[in-house]
């Protein structure tokens, strides 16, 4: 921006509190209305906790598609698949003119993620003289700024015990001669090993090439003789860092990596604190004294996880920023922990060949869905309380 309060903005927004601006959730909107409903308390400025009404919301989402499916129409004719269906623990924290969509989802086959959406009003100035140099006009006299958004996440993941090792896996390709014809040549894609040994190894800055298989792996192996392990796979569109020359950047020094690995200690519980905002020029937590080169072979570790994404905020921003494409986060996926996907087991699962009558619902529970669907869930009343107390 190129106002004064604009171009020295620097929100660190763990420092006002997430958990204490979160605000009861709308039936229908904000959570499917016949979702579960519970309070939430935090403490904050009081000597005794604050209760939420109704600001965390869990549901089951039909997510549409199918988890897994194949179809057959070769030497067998069959059909198998399963439902993608996810539990969905949600809350939505308004910090200002932000408001952040925050879920945790879980689902069939072992995988976990963590998701946060963006919306709420953009950030914006008075749009004047050369204005135009740091966003987009969206309204009258209004500039809608530019801002960086980023979140990081703790994940401290135990894969089979405490104690646990960092992998990495990719490809490479390597050129070999066929064996039925040496004069031709292959290109033939290889999985390529490396265990990182170090905080150092396992801190990657946040534009910087990552191994696209990070994974925590166990001491323990599966049927197959693979270490079983949990893969950590990110989704951010972050904007860039601010530069490490700043005199306020080891207050937010997190967003420096995209994702870092550290042992886990008592002393180092979050990556930033709360007194960070109110002097950012010596931090009270500087996340990157964390990472001092300790081994991180066979040991209780931590994953550090940052999300973000860049915001130039346009005309569509009006009035809300919507959430589509505003979505970051991270899946924390099986790899190689069970002897297979474990969601085979669902009662959901559909299986039918071609000798088979698949309206039958013994054979295929689908078929009774017309009956099941005639009969519908119990309602509860519409109910807000919002605007209680204020």
């Amino acid at each position: 921006s190129n106002c004064p309060g604009g171009m020295s903005t620097r929100y660190m927004d763990g420092s006002f509190g997430i958990g204490r601006y979160t605000s009861p959730l709308v039936r229908g909107v904000d959570c499917p209305y016949s979702a579960t409903y519970i309070d939430t308390h935090s403490l904050s400025e009081t000597l005794s906790p604050s209760k939420r009404k109704a600001s965390l919301c869990i549901f089951e989402q039909n997510l549409g598609s199918p988890l897994r499916r194949h179809y057959s129409n070769l030497q067998s004719l069959y059909y198998g698949g399963l439902v993608n269906s996810a539990l969905v623990v949600r809350s939505i924290a308004t910090v200002g003119h932000h408001d952040y969509v925050w879920d945790f989802i879980f689902y069939q086959n072992g995988a976990i993620e963590g998701k946060v959406q963006a919306t709420g009003y953009a950030s914006s100035s008075f749009l004047h003289g050369d204005g135009l140099r740091y966003g987009n006009r969206v309204w009258e006299h209004t500039l809608g700024t530019i801002r960086t958004h980023s979140v990081n996440y703790k994940v401290d993941l135990d894969v089979g015990g405490v104690k646990n090792s960092l992998v990495a896996h990719d490809m490479a390709f390597e050129m070999t001669r066929a064996p039925w014809s040496p004069e031709q040549q292959i290109e033939r894609p290889r999985l390529t090993k490396k265990v990182l040994d170090t905080e150092d190894q396992a801190a990657f800055r946040l534009q910087s090439k990552m191994p696209r298989y990070v994974y925590f792996a166990a001491n323990s192996k599966n049927k197959w003789g693979h270490q079983r392990g949990y893969r950590i796979q990110i989704t951010s569109f972050a904007g860039d860092h601010v530069p490490e020359a700043s005199s306020m950047e080891r207050a937010i020094s997190w967003a420096r990596y995209q994702l870092a690995v550290t042992r886990r200690k008592e002393e180092e519980p979050t990556s930033t604190s709360i007194y960070n905002q109110n002097d950012p020029w010596t931090p009270t937590v500087a996340f990157a004294d964390f990472i001092n080169n300790e081994t991180i072979t066979n040991e209780d570790l931590v994953a550090w996880i940052t999300a973000g994404f860049l915001h130039i905020p346009h005309s569509e921003d009006i009035p809300n920023t919507v959430t589509v494409g505003n979505s970051v986060g991270f899946l924390l996926r099986p790899y190689n922990y069970y002897d297979l996907d474990p969601s085979i087991y669902s009662h959901d699962g559909v299986f039918f060949t071609s000798e088979q009558d698949f309206t039958a619902c013994e054979i295929n529970p689908l078929a009774c869905l017309p009956k099941t669907a005639s009969c519908l869930p119990n309602f509860p009343p519409f109910t807000y309380d919002g605007f209680k107390n204020m």
